[in-house]
């Protein structure tokens, strides 16, 4: 029972990290995948991490 419910909270956490990267949340979804085993996921999910903190300082840069 233990592979089954192990099985589970690792499709549970792909599809939370899916979830955080199309809300634009990447550095939330990079946490999430962080095991060796999810990295590869990750990469395909997304090729060219940018971190919310220089998005943030990109946005403020175009307001001024």
């Amino acid at each position: 029972m233990g592979k089954i419910k192990e099985f589970k909270e690792k499709i549970d956490n792909l599809f939370m990290a899916i979830t955080l990267a199309e809300a634009g949340c990447v550095d939330m979804a990079r946490e999430l995948l962080q095991k060796e085993e999810q990295k590869a996921i990750y990469k395909k999910l997304i090729p060219n991490p940018v971190s919310q903190k220089k998005l943030l300082f990109e946005e403020v840069k175009i307001k001024k």
